[in-house]
């Protein structure tokens, strides 16, 4: 993995975490084998990719309606490329009380590692049906992930103490 140039500057907390975290999720058996399995890798390029200096590149993104994407096919440009919500980063990186959430680590973990399944499922050509990245979660967590609230209400509220008058 590497980090866009905007990853590593406005959110630096997140890259930190990503880059000490992911690593060692090649010791999480259930979730690297599900990883492997849905993003059709080799065992050396799956460990390769949740390393730093290989592909992909993780950028921010203002994503509407989900905390990740890979545009893989569609645009070459982007095709070493997995986008993560800002929202998502924002509420990691500018909330204390949610980076010491054991959860909300473990689901911008596994969320990246989404994204990453749908760029190593591209990497031959044949794109797998249905949804990848969702059956990678329920495989690697026993459940597809969905995000709580709490983590958005934290960092509003922690935007509100420190940031009084920029926030209405």
């Amino acid at each position: 993995m590497e980090f866009g140039y905007n990853m590593k500057k406005d959110y630096p907390r997140c890259t930190t975490f990503l880059q000490g975290d992911l690593p060692t999720m090649v010791y999480d058996q259930k979730a690297f084998e599900a990883f492997k399995k849905h993003g059709e890798m080799s065992d050396e390029l799956a460990k390769k990719t949740l390393r730093i200096g290989a592909p992909p590149t993780i950028r921010p993104a203002f994503l509407k309606e989900a905390h990740g994407k890979y545009y893989g096919a569609g645009s070459p440009k982007l095709k070493d490329t997995i986008f993560l919500s800002t929202e998502l980063l924002a509420w990691y990186e500018f909330c204390e009380e949610n980076r010491n959430d054991v959860l909300l680590r473990k689901y911008m973990l596994i969320k990246t590692m989404h994204e990453m399944v749908h760029w190593g499922d591209e990497q031959d050509g044949v794109d797998q049906a249905p949804e990848e990245g969702e059956e990678f979660e329920k495989e690697a967590c026993g459940y597809y992930l969905f995000f709580y609230r709490a983590w958005a209400e934290r960092t509003e509220r922690e935007f509100r103490r420190r940031f009084p008058r920029a926030v209405k």
